[in-house]
């Protein structure tokens, strides 16, 4: 009998949002600002959102509110949003394997996802002893070096920031993906 020992859980939930709102709005940052490179290979960026731009205080109140059960399943306790940024990616843009230093949670919501846009990809913890490994049944939950997951809109994925991840390519070469990026961080109070 196999006993799962350590889990790592990632979060999902589906959001009613306006996403058409919430694209007008990536947008509009994208006109205002040049934008950032941090894992970023190619598309849009941005600078850290204003948390007091109405347009996104209900994405950000939902996030809060999820974040908090998630958080308070994996040991983290209460959290609250330390940072929030838009995301723009055209053909080809993809972000390289990174973490989110200095946070508890982190996520993405996912404002616009056309077909073959790129999906987020999890990777495992040991994934240098994996990689070494001689595995006769490569790609299960044990063996698989990393795991993707499919962006989809109105959908919000949580995990710990620790957990490295990158994002596919956006191959679809008419239609950009547009999603937020976060973290979450223990209440301050």
């Amino acid at each position: 009998m196999i006993h799962d020992l350590f889990k790592i859980g990632i979060y999902r939930e589906h959001l009613t949002l306006n996403n058409e709102e919430l694209e007008k709005y990536c947008y509009d940052i994208k006109q205002t600002q040049d934008g950032i490179s941090i894992s970023n290979k190619g598309g849009f960026h941005s600078e850290n959102l204003d948390t007091n731009d109405t347009e996104i205080k209900e994405l950000m109140k939902q996030i809060t509110s999820y974040a908090n059960v998630y958080s308070e399943q994996i040991g983290y306790g209460e959290v609250e949003l330390s940072n929030i940024w838009c995301n723009i990616n055209s053909y080809k843009d993809h972000n390289q394997l990174h973490c989110h230093p200095n946070a508890k949670v982190s996520g993405v919501y996912y404002v616009k996802t056309p077909e073959n846009c790129g999906e987020i990809e999890f990777h495992n913890p040991a994934y240098h002893v994996l990689q070494q490994s001689d595995l006769s049944r490569p790609n299960n939950h044990y063996t698989s070096i990393f795991w993707w997951l499919p962006a989809a809109d109105g959908v919000l994925y949580l995990f710990p920031s620790w957990l490295m991840h990158s994002v596919r390519p956006n191959m679809n070469k008419d239609e950009e993906r547009i999603s937020f990026s976060f973290n979450l961080d223990n209440s301050r109070k």
